[in-house]
């Protein structure tokens, strides 16, 4: 959130104590903004989402074909955690070349 420059001000002059959680709360309360339905923000929050499921099912599908291709393949499984910290591309070449692999015995 952007907060309103001269009003951040203000609130921090009357209470050095308070921290950004507590000036954004503040800040959010005394303008309070809404995505309207419809809108551009709200189709770009509905796109957003949209793509992040698709990404997600496309990286558990992956991560569940690397662990299967490493148990056929007589290999030592990978963790979901490790497999989580790569990204898209790089996981779907780690499952191409185990395909690979599997396709030549």
């Amino acid at each position: 959130m952007v907060a309103h420059p001269k009003f951040s001000v203000h609130v921090i002059a009357e209470n050095r104590n308070r921290n950004f959680h507590q000036v954004s709360q503040i800040i959010k309360n005394v303008f309070p903004t809404a995505i309207e339905p419809g809108s551009i923000a709200d189709r770009l929050l509905t796109q957003g989402r949209e793509e992040g499921r698709k990404e997600g099912r496309e990286e558990g599908k992956l991560i569940g074909r690397i662990q299967t291709l490493q148990e056929m393949l007589g290999e030592q499984v990978t963790s979901d955690d490790k497999l989580k910290e790569l990204d898209l591309a790089t996981l779907r070449q780690r499952s191409l070349r185990l395909q690979l692999r599997l396709r030549q015995l």
